[in-house]
């Protein structure tokens, strides 16, 4: 008779029965006395201990750690594995599958130690959030130096940007991506993941700054500049935004909105007016005939009285500068045009006493010497006299004295200022004589008034105003075209029609035809409105934003080609 011991001090014993019928006499003496128990009966088994917080911190942290470790591991042994693999297909010697990957992990295993199991969904995400990371940083990390090392403008370098483009967004992409692809085990659902963090952010982003502004640095710093002086400028303006500036034209056609518009045109115009007429010292919104003739009054006055009090002095260096150009004129000017430039060296020789030339002699030289310039039309003749006087302003920049200095400065500034303008207006046209300063004529005349090329490297105190006004004052037409203007039209118009066509019927209709009307108004104070203006003209996520589809490209290349889980 078979007798067994369980070890648990119940001893079973077994009749002598054929194999089948013993077995069934164990499971049934089994299931009424229970399996044996793993130690004293009367014991029940103890709860683990509680963890502490320090010590889940600490085993998080490993879980991350050695999810980290799987990416470098796959990183440096994928391609000796992805060698082996082709070994293999060809029939060659070649080592196992997955070799030197293993190997890799064993040698960071034999160093940091040996790597916790997740066991929980919880650890799973965190270990698959290290590898997702790392995966990401072994991505962007030597595309970076790609993109700087490939040819501008080839694929290489469009790629390796593609893949370096916002690493702080590619890596928490590569954790969302990594720890959804090991939870779920399915791989497409942790490219999905990774995929809509840049996605949300540049919905956010959209959401933020819905217009990203187009213009260049120089535009924007003329933009910028123009707030400053307080030239107002539409949202079109300030971002360079086709559809903005197409529906601001439009508004400025259409028949219930142009009203509107043309004030607010006309508001940038004098405000530009009045910007470039502070140049001269005045304080006017028109530079009408009255303005220009009592802000020249004004500052010859203060010439007459800052001369009175102030003599040239006939320095050394003044007297070589002098000296210098009666060379050069003997040298190289041709007798027409040596002969008045000599009258004039000739007419301050002498007007200078015992070294000094009194303050109103020397006005009344400079104005000659202005007077003889615009009244000729050879340019050597202006070129010269030009260099004259220059000569002289200098010499008596440096004889006033150091009271008197800055408003000495300040009222040649503005008087130049002044004759540019005055330049600028002296052509006859609905601009001119409703007081406006022409933006183009601006730039032309205080052009002329400065040696070759000074214009095009920013010289000039009215330079930058001449470039707002033609950058952003100008009358323009972004599309010459019907399409985009007519749906635009409609577009205005659609929110009126569409009331009505709720209403229905016969006051349908009428509300339809009413709201029509009434809506491109009611549009147009809704986008001109200042909280309208500030939201469509903030720039506080336009970087995010342009950079997001960059970033998706990374990180969609980045999932094909590690996985998020494998």
């Amino acid at each position: 008779m078979p007798i067994v011991d369980l070890g648990d001090g119940r001893i079973v014993e077994f009749p002598d029965l054929p194999p089948e019928q013993l077995q069934a006499a164990v499971a049934s003496a089994f299931a009424q006395s229970g399996p044996p128990p793993s130690g004293d009966a009367n014991q029940q088994s103890a709860p683990a201990p509680e963890q502490s917080m320090w010590q889940r911190i600490d085993r998080n942290l490993g879980l991350f750690g050695a999810g980290a470790n799987d990416s470098i591991a796959g990183t440096i042994g994928g391609l000796p594995d992805l060698y082996n693999s082709g070994l293999r297909a060809v029939g060659l010697p070649a080592m196992p599958e997955g070799y030197y990957r293993n190997a890799v992990r064993s040698g960071i295993d034999a160093v940091v130690g040996d790597a916790p199991v997740p066991e929980t969904t919880s650890e799973r995400l965190l270990h698959g959030a290290g590898r997702g990371v790392t995966d990401a940083a072994t991505m962007f990390v030597p595309a970076g130096q790609v993109a700087r090392a490939a040819a501008p403008g080839s694929v290489t370098q469009g790629v390796a940007k593609a893949l370096a483009t916002q690493p702080v967004m590619q890596a928490t992409s590569g954790a969302a991506g990594g720890a959804v692809g090991e939870a779920t085990g399915n791989p497409w659902l942790g490219l999905a993941a990774g995929l809509a963090v840049p996605a949300a952010a540049a919905l956010g982003a959209r959401a933020v700054t819905p217009i990203r502004s187009t213009l260049n640095v120089e535009q924007q710093r003329l933009a910028d500049i123009a707030l400053r002086e307080n030239i107002p400028l539409t949202a079109g303006q300030r971002t360079g935004s086709p559809t903005l500036r197409l529906a601001e034209d439009v508004m400025e056609r259409n028949p219930m909105t142009s009203g509107p518009a043309a004030a607010q045109r006309e508001a940038q115009q004098t405000a530009f007016n009045r910007a470039v007429l502070s140049r001269a010292g005045a304080n006017a919104e028109h530079a009408t005939p009255d303005v220009l003739t009592a802000t020249r009054d004004r500052i010859g006055a203060a010439f007459d009285d800052l001369s009175a009090r102030n003599t040239l002095q006939a320095t050394p260096d003044l007297n070589a500068r002098l000296a210098t150009l009666r060379t050069e004129v003997n040298r190289y000017a041709t007798p027409d045009v040596a002969k008045p430039v000599l009258a004039r060296l000739e007419d301050v020789t002498s007007k200078i006493s015992n070294g000094r030339m009194s303050g109103g002699a020397y006005r009344e030289l400079d104005s000659a010497i202005g007077r003889h310039m615009r009244g000729t039309s050879n340019g050597d003749l202006r070129g010269y006299l030009g260099h004259l006087r220059e000569v002289l302003r200098d010499g008596m920049d440096q004889s006033i004295s150091s009271a008197d200095r800055t408003a000495w400065r300040e009222a040649r500034q503005q008087y130049a200022n002044l004759m540019s303008v005055s330049r600028a207006m002296d052509a006859p046209s609905a601009m001119t004589s409703a007081g406006n300063i022409s933006p183009a004529a601006l730039g032309n005349a205080s052009r002329s008034g400065l040696s070759s090329g000074s214009y095009a490297r920013g010289r000039g105190d009215l330079n930058d105003l001449a470039r707002i006004g033609q950058t952003f004052l100008k009358t323009a037409t972004p599309d010459s075209g019907t399409a985009q203007r007519t749906a635009m039209t409609g577009v205005l118009g659609s929110l009126g029609a569409g009331v009505g066509a709720m209403a229905g019927g016969s006051p349908g209709a009428m509300i339809g035809a009413l709201g029509g009307l009434a809506a491109p108004r009611a549009l147009q104070m809704a986008y001109n409105s200042g909280p309208m203006q500030r939201y469509l003209t903030n720039q506080l996520m336009a970087h995010a934003g342009r950079t997001g589809r960059g970033a998706m490209a990374g990180i969609a290349g980045r999932g094909l080609l590690t996985g998020w889980n494998d």
